[in-house]
């Protein structure tokens, strides 16, 4: 049996992202890369097992649903992030993010608004939304 080496070539890193979004039904590309701090996709993957009368246990694990969580700042300016989710809510959106190795990761996911507000701070107020995506995402 062959043992095969995983070197690390390509580290993922976040210093430097382009995030553009096409939302379905516009002709535009926006380019939310200004408004972005944080990109985080997560996936849920639902476990299920049978329990024989022997005690013995047999279990498998679903196929995993993701989800991708943008962090952003509270831009409330009519070209900010906060009113552009607030517009679109509910609509498919395919977003391409180029990361600053050359890599490109590509998504679908449904708009929401984001969380909006928060405590009295001597800095910007952020926000977070999580996006349901279809499927998972597709790396270059």
């Amino acid at each position: 049996m062959a043992t095969i080496d995983h070197p690390v070539t390509t580290p993922l890193s976040f210093k430097t992202v382009t995030v553009n979004a096409s939302v379905a039904g516009s002709d535009d590309t926006d380019d939310l890369s200004p408004q972005i701090g944080e990109l985080t996709f997560t996936p849920t993957a639902a476990s299920g097992s049978w329990t024989g009368v022997g005690g013995n246990v047999v279990s498998d694990l679903g196929i995993a649903t993701w989800a991708v969580t943008l962090g952003m700042i509270q831009d409330i300016s009519v070209t900010g992030m906060l009113r552009w989710l607030l517009t679109n809510e509910g609509k498919k959106c395919t977003f391409t993010a180029v990361l600053v190795i050359g890599v490109t990761v590509t998504f679908t996911a449904t708009l929401s608004p984001a969380t909006i507000g928060g405590a009295v701070t001597p800095g910007y107020l952020t926000s977070t939304v999580q996006l349901a995506m279809d499927g998972k995402p597709a790396f270059s």
